[in-house]
């Protein structure tokens, strides 16, 4: 896998593996995060929406000894959701709040609606955006004190689908 250094190399990347999988991309959206970053929506010319976040690598959740008394709650959250649903893989990702509900009141636009993650050692991970929420509510997997004071929303990274296994494009009507 190639190394990634850049949203625009993750992007060119991503569309990259799609056409490899007959996937064809009708338009690009360059969209703001509200943190002074951005990340890109693929609009497919079947119907569904990717939306890609690039990330150097995935974020190790400190050891517990030195989390603090107020974030302890959390702490257990999110280590019971890696020991249960990440597949070995001890970290986790994740998408501002923000995003995630923008996401989700654009479901019945599209057929689908897909987070895509773009990792820096050429890992493309991806989930359903519903999915990916749901997951973030049942486990109370929310940062709620972020630094940037957009509430973070957490998955553990192996429990996320390997973009790589998708082959096939939805199937559509050829007239």
């Amino acid at each position: 896998m190639p190394l990634i250094a850049n949203t625009n190399d993750a992007m060119t990347y991503l569309i990259s593996n799609l056409e490899k999988r007959r996937f064809s991309v009708e338009e690009i959206k360059r969209v703001p995060t509200g943190d002074g970053f951005f990340h890109n929506q693929l609009l497919m010319k079947s119907g569904e929406l990717y939306h890609m976040k690039y990330i150097k690598q995935a974020y190790v959740p400190k050891d517990t000894k030195n989390v603090s008394q107020g974030a302890l709650d959390l702490d257990k959250k999110l280590k019971l959701a890696i020991t249960s649903f990440g597949r070995g893989d001890q970290t986790i990702v994740g998408l501002n709040e923000h995003v995630i509900i923008s996401l989700l009141e654009n479901l019945n636009d599209f057929s689908s609606v897909h987070i895509i993650i773009v990792m820096g050692d050429g890992r493309i991970i991806t989930k359903n955006a519903s999915c990916f929420y749901e997951f973030v509510m049942r486990y109370d997997t929310f940062i709620k004190f972020a630094r940037q004071n957009d509430p973070l929303a957490m998955v553990p990274t192996g429990w996320l689908d390997k973009f790589m296994d998708i082959t096939v494009e939805v199937p559509s009507v050829v007239s």
